[in-house]
């Protein structure tokens, strides 16, 4: 059997405290891994900051991991923590190749489930990469034939279900999988940096569209717009952004930039920087998924949002008898419209749960109950009677 892992957050290390620390780490890392040889364990460096430990007639896979977990012990009371997968000859493969494969494979599950753990491979993880492989092969080709949508959910007044805006939302439907949901592909595509080119597309895709209906039908509300934390972070990313958005023509109010708590993890003074110069052009700011991540209240007051969406995990449950999610929900949405900022309730889908959004004087609701994702052309319908209520 042989056990694949890597030092958790080296980079950070090698960035934080310079590469000789790094180097010293990798040392430190290779003398306690010599304490563990033996006739039947041998101990390598892989390359960069990856090692392999090859076990030798071993009774089964529980054998396998219990000396992995030793290593793991090990690694860790001298504050070294690792991730590392476990593949085992025969069972898993003949070849040695493959079982380095599958050990990474495995590896990658570890960091998945946390870091600082080993896990072992078994052939779902083989399926799960195939058609990860397959998803993103796929990709690539729907980005070179443009078979990307873009749809468009409304969002409403919670209390006059006036027509506030609408939300763009990526579409992806493939000949042979069929529709391929967003959950599936967005991280891949972060993953791949595909997520650059295919978010330009978006963003462009979604000012195109403002300003035909700011001429077609006088369109005066909110188009929101997806940003992944990828994109944020790109040197070039204000500057790509206020081309685009000079180039479209459009009023910058009905613009809004979504963002997740994701562009808060990595630099939070360069992340408010930028949301600073944006917010200076008079586009609004949303932060998606509040509550549901990294988020404190102390971000709401730092960064110059305009609009907090409520998590539909919230709402789903908002009139459960338990009443947890509803007072949680409650005082969100007041400590936040006492800050000024509009507050939209994601995945309202039914009446008790538009009563309690109501009854909270949440502003805004954005779900199936009153509309689903849409293509441009449905939407179009949705504007001329919101155009004619003007006119009347």
């Amino acid at each position: 059997g042989i056990l694949l892992f890597d030092i958790d957050n080296m980079k950070d290390i090698n960035d934080s405290r310079g590469h000789n620390a790094g180097d010293e780490l990798l040392k430190q890392v290779a003398t306690i891994l010599k304490l563990m040889e033996s006739k039947t364990v041998t101990a390598t460096r892989f390359g960069g900051d990856e090692f392999v430990l090859l076990y030798k007639n071993i009774k089964d896979r529980d054998e396998a991991i219990e000396i992995s977990k030793k290593a793991l012990r090990f690694l860790n009371a001298e504050g070294i923590g690792i991730s590392g997968g476990i593949a085992i000859f025969p069972d898993d493969s003949k070849k040695s190749e493959d079982l380095l494969k599958f050990a990474d494979m495995a590896k990658i599950e570890a960091k998945k489930n946390g870091k600082n753990n080993v896990a072992c491979f078994h052939s779902l993880m083989q399926e799960k990469f195939l058609s990860k492989l397959n998803i993103e092969t796929k990709m690539s080709k729907a980005m070179a034939s443009r078979n990307f949508q873009l749809y468009y959910q409304p969002q409403f007044d919670a209390k006059t279900k006036e027509l506030r805006g609408f939300e763009a939302l990526l579409r992806w439907y493939d000949s042979d999988l069929g529709w391929i949901s967003p959950e599936q592909f967005i991280p891949l595509a972060e993953e791949t940096h595909l997520v650059l080119p295919l978010g330009d597309w978006v963003m462009t895709t979604a000012l195109a569209t403002i300003k035909e209906w700011e001429m077609k039908f006088s369109f005066n509300g909110i188009m929101s717009v997806n940003v992944s934390p990828v994109q944020f972070v790109q040197e070039d990313f204000i500057e790509k952004l206020f081309k685009k958005i000079e180039k479209s023509g459009i009023d910058k109010k009905h613009l809004e930039i979504e963002i997740t708590e994701g562009v808060l993890i990595d630099n939070v003074e360069d992340t408010i920087s930028k949301l600073n110069k944006i917010r200076e052009q008079g586009v609004g700011l949303s932060l998606d998924d509040f509550g549901t991540g990294y988020s404190s209240l102390r971000y709401l007051q730092l960064l110059p949002l305009t609009t907090l969406k409520i998590d539909k995990s919230f709402v789903s449950n908002i009139a459960a008898k338990d009443g947890f999610e509803a007072n949680l929900t409650e005082s969100i949405i007041s400590l936040v419209s006492k800050m000024g900022l509009n507050t939209i309730a994601e995945g309202v889908e039914n009446e008790e749960q538009l009563k309690m959004i109501q009854k909270f004087n949440c502003r805004t609701i954005q779900g199936f109950l009153l509309g689903k994702p849409m293509p441009k052309e449905q939407c179009e319908k949705l504007l001329v009677e919101n155009l004619s209520k003007i006119n009347s």
